[in-house]
């Protein structure tokens, strides 16, 4: 049966544009599509770099570059954030759209779910409007055959125009194909239109490079998105009957779809009304006992011991003057830079990154969309807030980037501040959990009751207190439990140790030679003594913990580090400890965070943001110094 599209109807041969080969220069190849379709991956494969993957959606928050050779030639290949369509529906959609809009690529690799193929191939009829070269790179075959779906690749791409190439990145199978299939990109056949279609799109669009083509949703302001309402949403009718037309024709199941018996319960228990919240107490005691036994009393202990031969040693080599001083003291930069990153910090982080990494590749956060949205709307939000919120305990600042797929400016800037007083990142959540085995269970259990009852509080008071132009709605689509593909989960734990320690250790030489060196010239003291009426008088606590506040607006966790020295040396009692952790928890996050609040809130605001929480961490501290 020949495809529905307009060279059909009229006739005609279908135009065959293959992809042009740039001679001198570089071509610029973007893979494209919906989310949570695998794009990161497929970049991932055909670059040998690492982009940050998930089972779920909107993992991905920039675009990402990388230039590469294939097939003799030089090509700049990009990975996108995921897009349902080229309508404006979030400002994490508009990075890719304006890539296509202002600089189009020359190449499209659209990748797509073959275990769901409708919902890509109503993105490759708006795609095939811009008139690029394109490849469909069919992921998730693996997923889709074991669904008992199978998917004729040479009757689809006689159907769309293109080259179809089957691929499964988790292993990498099609990924060369994938590769040389490039320079054989051809320009996808038109969706076939009725005359109101057409007519109206012509009237919309006088200007556009073909009459009356879809693409005029890429206007880049929100008055013509308006204008084009109505037409837009009778192309997306076309475009989803014609989507299921080619699925039909193309998609055969063989028999009923096998289910793995454990992962269909877990799946129904994560969204149930009660089970759901089973789950997760279970999931957040695995990962404390994980961390505390595994990371802070045995991996910690360990790193210890052979951290400590290396300290003797070098302190004899180095003396007690100045330079011991400066090396190996109290504040020295290996004591309390590079070993405490090396000996406390690493090993808690990737006793916390593995089992993180496991629910992010089975596809368990988007369940907790569901089970928090009710709860969210309290504090202005819905569930959409819940994986950016999510994504703080990794990095505060990627959550803060995220962000901006919500849809409203209320919205961003209450999930920016939440995200910012009480979401530790991922390894100050893991020093503090090292931290809180140290406190009975009624002050742990009181610590985390008063993070959230700070967080609800602020949340309803900026939820009722800050207009809102339009109200967002909520629909989520919840991809299946998949079971954890090990070599990712590792690769995953690897790259993001791997990160930390060349981003975060220099910050550790620096943030402790710095603090030497205001020691040494006498400014620490009275930086102290400038702080003393907060950190004494107020929080209860000793004059040098300023130091922590201090060093918390470089890295987070390097301030969690130095309160755990504090505690393991006995300088705080049990209701000091409970203060001084309440309060870096909910202080401010690190200056990235910040810069990152800036580009994405404006300066004004972020700077509201920083003034706010700061304020509000230290007087819940004080608050409870005062009631203990």
């Amino acid at each position: 049966m020949a495809a529905v599209t307009e060279q059909a109807r009229s006739g005609q041969a279908s135009r065959v544009t293959p992809a042009r080969k740039i001679a001198g220069s570089v071509a610029r190849v973007a893979i494209i599509g919906v989310p949570n379709c695998g794009k990161s991956l497929i970049f991932n494969r055909l670059t040998g770099r690492f982009a940050s993957t998930a089972n779920y959606p909107y993992t991905t928050v920039e675009v990402e570059e990388a230039k590469l050779v294939i097939n003799g030639q030089g090509v700049a290949l990009y990975d996108t954030p995921g897009i349902t369509g080229l309508e404006l529906e979030s400002e994490d959609e508009a990075m890719t759209r304006g890539l296509l809009r202002d600089n189009p690529p020359d190449v499209i690799i659209q990748c797509a779910d073959a275990g769901n193929l409708v919902r890509s191939l109503i993105l490759t009829a708006q795609l095939a409007e811009l008139q690029i070269p394109t490849v469909l790179c069919l992921n998730m075959l693996d997923e889709a055959t074991g669904r008992g779906l199978f998917v004729d690749q040479h009757a689809l791409s006689e159907h769309l125009g293109v080259p179809v190439v089957p691929v499964c990145a988790l292993d990498g199978r099609g990924i060369k194909e994938l590769g040389k299939m490039i320079e054989h990109a051809r320009v996808p056949h038109l969706v076939l239109r009725s005359f109101n279609l057409k007519h109206g799109l012509e009237v919309l669009a006088p200007t556009t490079r073909c009459a009356g083509c879809s693409s005029v949703l890429l206007a880049e302001d929100h008055e013509s998105q308006r204008a084009c309402h109505v037409v837009w949403r009778t192309a997306l009718k076309s475009h989803h009957l014609w989507a299921q037309k080619i699925a039909d024709l193309v998609v055969k199941q063989a028999g009923l779809e096998p289910r793995h018996p454990f992962l269909a319960g877990l799946a129904n228990a994560a969204v149930h009304p009660v089970g759901a919240w089973a789950l997760l107490l279970l999931t957040i005691a695995v990962i404390y006992l994980m961390v505390v036994e595994v990371g802070a009393k045995f991996l910690c202990k360990q790193a210890d011991r052979a951290i400590a031969p290396m300290v003797a040693l070098i302190s004899s080599w180095a003396g007690h003057g100045l330079v011991g001083d400066f090396l190996v003291g109290p504040l020295g930069v290996l004591t309390l830079g590079l070993f405490n990153a090396l000996g406390t910090v690493l090993p808690i982080l990737a006793t916390f990154y593995l089992p993180f990494c496991v629910l992010e590749e089975i596809g368990y956060f988007p369940r907790l969309t569901v089970q928090f949205d009710r709860l969210l709307r309290v504090v202005g939000l819905n569930g959409k807030a819940v994986l950016p919120m999510t994504l703080g305990f990794g990095c505060s600042s990627v959550a803060c980037l995220s962000i901006r797929r919500l849809e409203t400016s209320k919205e961003r800037f209450i999930a920016a501040f939440l995200i910012s007083l009480g979401i530790p990142c991922a390894a100050q959540l893991g020093v503090v959990i090292a931290i809180l085995a140290a406190l009975p269970l009624p002050a742990v259990l009181g610590a985390c009751l008063a993070v959230v009852v700070v967080q609800v509080a602020a949340g309803a008071m900026l939820g009722r207190v800050i207009p809102a132009k339009q109200r967002s709605h909520f629909m989520v689509e919840l991809p299946p439990l998949r079971p954890p593909h090990w070599g990712n989960v590792l690769l995953r734990t690897y790259q993001r140790i791997a990160e930390f320690a060349t981003e975060a250790i220099p910050l550790f030489l620096a943030s402790a030679a710095t603090l030497f060196i205001l020691h040494y010239v006498g400014l620490l003291d009275r930086l102290r003594n400038l702080l003393a009426p907060v950190v004494v008088s107020s929080l209860g606590l000793p004059r040098d913990y300023a130091d922590v506040l201090l060093i918390t607006l470089a890295r987070r966790e390097m301030g969690a580090v130095m309160l755990k020295d504090m505690a393991d040396s006995h300088r705080l009692n049990a209701q000091q400890l409970f203060v001084a952790l309440l309060v870096i928890v909910l202080f401010v996050p690190c200056l990235t965070t910040g810069m990152v609040l800036g580009r994405v809130l404006g300066w004004a605001r972020a700077a509201l943001v920083f003034a706010a929480v700061t304020t509000i961490a230290i007087g819940a501290g004080a608050v409870v110094h005062l009631l203990w």
